[in-house]
């Protein structure tokens, strides 16, 4: 006389999908039948749901729709900086960010004497560690996420969406022989960024071995001139997020003078590659226009970003309420005060104006793998601006039409985004 799980999610996975589970009892004949679900999320509030068996006296129960809500995808950072994008240690999930855990347990409820009694067994599933990423439909139900997320060897790609053909520096990789599965991405001195790993001993993500990163910064010629090494924060059902991008290396171990280059390597504790590497390129001072910096929640549940260096524009709309107040002393006049008005009295009187601040913003030249990136940000439900002492605005990417150019000719085109920012500009 029990319930007996099924099928449940993998215990570490992605939020984004149907997350089903189907358990059976042996006492659905039981008046007033039903399956009770306790689901917490991050160890704070329980949400209990009372379900009927479907036709066959089995429960299938989405916990999707439960728990999405409840996933923090916070920039708040450990050390005293101002934000997670400016962070100069690495950021474990100890304050959930991009990751949550959730608790389930399964009951049997139903009449007794006339009376619903929820019974005293409880049966656990596995605590699930879901990381803010998305599986489609595609790629088929309950994918294995260690063929996606775990990091266990040079083809594995960390939780972002860049790709060696986003930025279309084959030649350059080529040239300072740096990997054929190396991806190439450039970076200002200032840009502030962190880079997501899954943090998984292996013990919930099958096959992740990561355990540390070296940075080797190069000259112009290709020699290596500082080497440096950080080590991630492994446990079970974790992330990391790693301060790896120029101006947070700088903060940490400094930038060499003259580097033209530096290559991040991801290796497991017996100093194998367990990722592809990422090379940054020193990108060129732009000069005649204001960097806009955009971080944001990609698919696979890290952050990725983009400088858009053409020029901005910075437009505010204005929802104005009026009302029409009386000219005169009404209320005052008397026989011992005359009524009047002054010149200066207002009659149409503006109440608190809604102000909405917007800016339009353009990249220079991408290529099919630049748009293919991009897209990523358009449908992202987290954007931020990084300003230059790495702290983060939110936005809003007001722009809802995207056409990715798809072209044999390798013409390239640029894009242009409309960007709403989420708190009110206050007139």
């Amino acid at each position: 006389m029990a319930i007996t799980i099924q099928q449940e999610p993998y215990s570490y996975t992605a939020l984004k999908q149907k997350l089903i589970v189907v358990a059976t009892s042996t006492n659905v004949g039981q008046p007033g039948f039903r399956y009770v679900i306790e689901v917490t999320c991050n160890g704070g509030n329980t949400n209990t749901f009372y379900v009927q068996p479907n036709l066959s006296g089995a429960l299938v129960f989405d916990l999707n729709p439960v728990v999405s809500s409840a996933m923090d995808l916070g920039v708040n950072s450990t050390d005293a900086v101002a934000s997670l994008f400016a962070s100069t240690t690495v950021q474990d999930d100890s304050t959930a960010r991009n990751i949550m855990t959730v608790e389930v347990i399964l009951y049997e409820g139903y009449e007794v004497l006339g009376v619903f009694e929820v019974q005293a067994t409880a049966y656990p599933l596995t605590n699930l560690s879901l990381i803010n990423a998305a599986f489609q439909i595609s790629d088929g139900f309950n994918p294995d996420p260690s063929a996606y997320f775990a990091l266990k060897d040079p083809n594995s790609y960390i939780l972002t969406d860049l790709k060696r053909n986003t930025f279309a520096l084959d030649d350059m990789l080529e040239f300072y022989s740096l990997g054929n599965k190396t991806i190439g991405i450039t970076g200002f001195d200032d840009d502030s960024g962190v880079l997501s790993i899954p943090a998984d001993d292996g013990t919930k993500l099958a096959g992740n071995v990561i355990d540390n990163m070296q940075i080797i910064q190069f000259d112009i010629a290709g020699a290596p001139i500082q080497t440096d090494t950080m080590s991630a924060i492994i446990a079970a059902g974790s992330i990391n997020h790693l301060p790896l991008l120029p101006c947070n290396i700088s903060q940490i171990f400094g930038l060499a003078g003259g580097y033209h280059h530096y290559l991040i390597s991801f290796y497991d504790s017996g100093a194998a590659p367990c990722a592809r590497s990422i090379a940054v390129f020193k990108a060129d001072d732009e000069c005649r226009f204001n960097k806009i910096r955009l971080g944001w929640t990609n698919s696979r549940g890290g952050w990725d970003y983009f400088n858009f260096t053409k020029r901005s524009e910075e437009s505010y709309s204005v929802e104005r309420k009026r009302y029409r107040k009386v000219v005169g002393n009404y209320a005052t006049a008397d026989d011992g005060e005359a009524f009047g008005f002054n010149t200066y009295d207002r009659g149409l009187t503006e109440r608190s104006p809604f102000v909405e601040k917007m800016m339009r913003i353009r990249t220079d030249f991408l290529t099919e793998g630049g748009f293919e990136y991009l897209k990523n940000l358009i449908y992202s439900e987290s954007v931020y601006i990084i300003n230059a002492d790495g702290s983060a605005t939110p936005v809003l990417i007001d722009s809802n039409n995207y056409t990715a150019i798809r072209t044999r000719s390798f013409r390239k085109t640029d894009l242009e985004l409309t960007l709403k920012f989420s708190n009110d500009y206050t007139a």
